[in-house]
């Protein structure tokens, strides 16, 4: 049985409006309650033989979404308008806003910060509503304030990247200048250090007390975090350099990092390693059955 909602809001009611016509003419069985409404307007157009919904933003900017036929045939697109109704009615976007959690202590994780900066990317690109917008971008802002003290390459370009703000790049090049190039986990240890006091300018908001280099640390990837002081797995694992790449191409693909000004090709490029491939042998068998969802 669909849920009901006493509580109404009144804002997303009145700023957007939906063609329910084209939804029920697509979708037969489509029992979306008319006082719900979110931020697209639903259009039908005959791209092929197939109808496509087409989903624009009232604003009246470019389309944003086309739904392939199989989709549309399929009903799965039904379904992700009624999640979407859904979410936008639990207003579970406001809860992006304090996403990073800072206290209780015990309850600071940092695996999940690389995954919450791949949902804004995701989340800033495609959102074109002013509203939602500025929800994400606030979210941003403090997530990034949080992370800042680490001075991770990666934190640091996708707020630069999305906001226009400074993003503290010379901290960021710093960092990956001082990443080694034996890229085996040995020991490490820092935690009896004196230095370690919070640095001037960075308030430790999720715990730890200041960043410690990968030169004194060991290569990293994910989340990447620069606050654990001690580790290693005494030189019996390797770390592959996916977060150094990441990193280093993010900046240069927005613009922080310039490309080498030297022409020499031993210095950009990275030569033949062997003539033959490695690795398993390409497959060369049947292919692969047709999906429910492809016919």
């Amino acid at each position: 049985m669909r849920p009901t909602y006493p509580e109404r809001d009144t804002l997303r009611r009145t700023a957007f409006d939906v063609d329910y016509t084209v939804i029920r003419s697509a979708y037969p069985d489509f029992s979306l309650q008319k006082e719900f409404a979110f931020p697209f307007r639903l259009h039908r157009q005959d791209v092929t033989a197939d109808s496509v919904l087409v989903l624009k933003p009232l604003e009246g900017q470019q389309v944003i979404l086309r739904a392939d036929p199989h989709l549309v045939r399929s009903g799965l697109l039904a379904g992700f308008l009624l999640g979407l109704e859904q979410l936008l009615k639990w207003r579970y976007h406001t809860y992006t806003v304090r996403q990073k959690i800072t206290f209780p202590p015990e309850s600071v994780v940092t695996w999940d910060d690389e995954l919450a900066f791949w949902c804004y990317y995701t989340l800033i690109t495609y959102a074109h509503d002013p509203e939602l917008r500025s929800i994400y971008l606030r979210s941003l802002e403090r997530s990034w304030e949080v992370q800042r003290m680490q001075q991770l390459p990666f934190f640091n370009f996708v707020y630069g990247a999305f906001t226009g703000n400074d993003c503290e790049v010379p901290q960021a090049v710093k960092h990956l200048r001082e990443w080694s190039l034996d890229l085996v986990n040995h020991n490490y240890h820092n935690s009896h250090r004196s230095d370690l006091a919070p640095q001037r300018g960075y308030v430790p908001y999720g715990g730890g007390t200041r960043a410690i280099s990968p030169r004194e640390s060991e290569s990293k990837w994910g989340s990447r975090s620069s606050l654990q002081y001690d580790g290693g797995e005494n030189s019996h694992g390797v770390t592959p350099p996916i977060g150094w790449l990441e990193d280093y191409w993010m900046g240069r693909y927005y613009g922080f990092i310039e490309a080498p000004k030297t022409q020499d090709e031993r210095l950009t490029r990275v030569p033949t390693r062997a003539e033959k491939p490695r690795g398993a042998t390409p497959y060369g068998g049947p292919p692969r059955p047709v999906g429910q969802w492809e016919k």
